[in-house]
């Protein structure tokens, strides 16, 4: 008698607890409201609710001047009350975040009102945006398909999570784009493109996904999360990035990013050689070693080395993004620098890039227009 109830306490250890949990979140619109920041300064902000908890929200949040098109990011304070943000434009040498400003906003409706204020908090500015998507922009909603299924072994446990935020667009017109929008994210995590580019087979993959085979001395919980995130969305184009974040055991995650260019009306996706005249690198890798130094903080002529990258020359990848005043290139954790500098990134701004863009593209008009309109 004592043997067998030995022996149903060991298997009751064994089988404690083993659930699967399927989530779907409502739609968010990645908002993007147009208006002033002080009495005349034109900025466009993309604004995007992101639920990280049952209780709080976590906002993702970048804006640019109509003059420079040069994506600010706006780090949301999710412990202040309100909508607190701090604008960064850089780190220091030590790592330590380059604060320029500070947001303090207020949300009504469609319209955006509030303070901006400086760093040492002498200066206060007031901010006025509306909700707008003009000729040329679309709304975009995103929506997150989320499964998990956890195995709990007395104290320990293992299993598997897999999600992917995806984007699309609220018209009937943009067929085309919303068709490679699920494209896109079918692809993040089925590379192959077997799969068919639908929400409901994404659901049935994941769910499937994660009720899979788990190795037998797996004592973790292995992630897998596919996000993607509006970086343009004017002018005919939207750029999105995919922000990749998979974990399979070890001291840590691995994460980066990559980056679509589509027009809005064909949902074609551009390459650069569609933009750009022949023999630019070398010319393009120079400006972004200089960038990238500014960025962290050292002087020109420093070596990228003092900026934590691994070797002292830089040489451009084919991750590429556009946005309104610019072209950009991401590098992710490990590809030129130590995983704890995280993704390094860099935009050429339009007025250093223009002789090298191919005249007669609708990109060469857009850097065209800028350029005149910093000079004015």
């Amino acid at each position: 008698m004592k043997r067998r109830l030995l022996l149903a306490t060991a298997l009751f250890v064994t089988i404690a607890s083993l659930h699967a949990q399927d989530e779907e979140a409502p739609p968010s619109l990645v908002r993007r409201f147009e208006g002033t920041l002080g009495k005349n300064l034109g900025i466009t902000l993309f604004f995007t609710e992101r639920e990280i908890s049952e209780s709080g929200f976590l906002y993702d949040a970048a804006y640019h001047y109509h003059k420079s098109g040069l994506p600010i990011p706006l780090v949301h304070d999710a412990e202040a009350e309100g909508f607190q943000f701090r604008e960064i434009a850089g780190y220091t040498p030590e790592g330590e975040e380059q604060v320029t400003g500070r947001w303090s906003i207020t949300m009504e409706d469609d319209r955006i009102t509030g303070t901006w204020t400086a760093p040492d908090g002498k200066k206060k500015l007031p901010i006025a945006l509306k909700e707008s998507y003009p000729a040329g922009s679309v709304k975009v909603e995103r929506m997150k398909i989320d499964f998990s299924y956890i195995e709990q072994i007395g104290t320990t446990r293992r299993g598997n999570q897999m999600d992917v935020t995806f984007l699309r667009v609220r018209d009937k017109k943009a067929q085309a784009l919303n068709s490679r929008l699920a494209q896109l994210a079918r692809n993040s995590i089925d590379p192959d493109g077997k799969l068919p580019a639908t929400p409901e087979a994404l659901t049935k993959h994941l769910r499937d996904q994660v009720r899979g085979d788990m190795e037998a001395d797996q004592n973790y919980i292995s992630s897998q999360s596919e996000d993607f995130r509006v970086c343009m969305n004017e002018s005919g184009f939207l750029t999105v990035e995919n922000a990749s974040y998979a974990f399979e055991g070890g001291a840590h995650g691995n994460h980066g990013s990559g980056y679509h260019t589509l027009e809005i009306a064909t949902g074609k996706e551009l390459k650069l050689a569609d933009l750009v005249k022949p023999g630019f690198e070398e010319k393009w890798a120079a400006l972004g070693r200089a960038e990238i130094l500014k960025s962290h903080g050292q002087k020109p002529d420093a070596s990228l080395k003092e900026a934590g990258l691994f070797d002292d020359k830089l040489e451009l990848n084919e991750n590429w993004f556009l946005v309104p005043g610019g072209i950009g290139f991401s590098y992710s954790p490990y590809e030129i620098a130590a995983y704890a500098m995280g993704s390094i990134e860099f935009i050429l701004p339009w007025k250093d890039i223009i002789d090298d863009l191919k005249p007669g593209t609708k990109v060469h008009d857009i850097a065209t227009k800028l350029v005149g309109k910093a000079k004015e």
